[in-house]
């Protein structure tokens, strides 16, 4: 079999209702120079038998040797990829049609070993808060291909206030990069929020970074499952272990808690300590606003009813041993101010569609991303009778 363009992978966990979607939105693609490498990762639920339904022969189902981590599940499944690009493809999430062209034509005219696109998120109907639910946001976007340099998208990550998406899917990386990578740092993927880990780490490697300003994802923000058994026997109380491991053996995040804050400080700058070579480090790292961060996340978290143990009384005594505020600090955040409106001139210079939010059920999410089209910089109005703005 030849080379295929693309290998996308799919780590799925107890995920029955959800892979099929996931499949089905790479196999509609109209470029189809791809592989699907599904690592289930010992999923106690219907998920097999889903798989067994397809019958296609560019998907290949695997399992690790035994119920681990995503980012372990992820690990396995790139080792059987054989594709020149490799995208992550939750499988929460789905391809919007025509995303594979999108980013093969981005790839080849731009050069670049690494491209990224924005995401539409997908409220599902079983979402809480409900007014949230049955909801579609599309992102602001000026449908262009731009260039981004590594810094101007590390520079605001470092510091804490991101300007360009995070996510694990809507990244397309060249499969040599990520062999580079796994020789600086042992993996690719890593940590309970990979993506936060293996983008700086991949961005360390190469200075050839593409933009596709339109949404070619689709992610499905729908309530968690139950804890399962995993069909080798890991009991749900292992399951759960195993997936929140790194609360509890954080490396280099300075307050244990389970946050969104941690994940994103526990993988850039895992990534900083553990990818060979100087260019992550000299981002820094910004202490001060980790704690601002964290301090309003627990809050928030604790008026939602949620125990928050000794989390907040560790942050305010780990804080208070925190240096002033620094010239150095006030200069590093005006360089980032700098970096994030020089690619929000560049992505508005020719038209630019704000975001948007509508109505939307599964069934006609396909529909309205059609109809909600990027046009020479602008969004087409939605026509379908089934689509109404908010």
């Amino acid at each position: 079999m030849a080379q295929p363009v693309f290998s996308i992978l799919i780590s799925t966990f107890c995920r029955a209702p959800l892979v099929g979607d996931a499949i089905n939105s790479v196999l509609t693609q109209d470029f189809g120079d791809f592989e699907i490498i599904v690592s289930d990762n010992w999923s106690g639920d219907s998920t097999p038998e889903v798989l067994t339904t397809f019958t296609d022969p560019r998907i290949t189902v695997t399992h690790p040797p035994q119920h681990c981590s995503n980012a372990d599940n992820l690990e396995h499944a790139l080792s059987l990829a054989k594709g020149m690009y490799v995208l992550v493809l939750p499988v929460t999430d789905a391809l919007v049609g025509g995303a594979l062209s999108s980013f093969k034509r981005a790839l080849d005219t731009t050069k670049a070993a690494f491209a990224f696109s924005t995401a539409a998120d997908y409220f599902d109907e079983a979402f809480v808060p409900t007014t949230q639910a049955s909801k579609l946001v599309l992102p602001g976007g000026s449908g262009r291909t731009l260039k981004i340099s590594a810094t101007e998208y590390l520079a605001p990550l470092y510091a804490l206030r991101p300007s360009l998406p995070v996510r694990l899917s809507s990244y397309v990386v060249a499969r040599s990069t990520c062999d580079e990578v796994k020789l600086k740092s042992g993996v690719v993927f890593t940590g309970e929020g990979p993506e936060f880990f293996a983008w700086p780490a991949v961005m360390s490697v190469t200075k050839r970074v593409t933009m596709v300003d339109q949404a070619l994802v689709v992610i499905r923000h729908t309530p968690n499952p139950p804890n399962e058994p995993a069909a080798d026997g890991t009991t749900p109380e292992a399951v759960y272990a195993v997936h929140h491991a790194w609360e509890n053996d954080l490396m280099t995040a300075p307050v244990c808690a389970h946050a969104e804050t941690n994940l994103v400080a526990e993988g850039i700058w895992r990534a900083q300590q553990q990818v060979a070579g100087a260019t992550l480090a000299r981002f820094g790292r910004d202490e001060h606003r980790y704690a601002e961060l964290l301090g309003a996340e627990l809050d928030r978290l604790r008026d939602a009813g949620k125990d928050m143990g000794d989390a907040p009384a560790n942050l305010a005594a780990w804080s208070a041993k925190l240096p002033t505020k620094i010239e150095r600090r006030v200069r590093r955040n005006r360089l980032v101010a700098k970096y994030a409106a020089r690619v929000t001139q560049a992505r508005r210079a020719r038209g630019y569609a704000k975001a948007t939010v509508l109505d939307c059920t599964k069934e006609n999410i396909h529909t309205m991303l059609d109809a909600c089209r990027y046009v020479e910089g602008a969004r087409a109005a939605p026509d379908h009778p089934q689509l109404s703005r908010r």
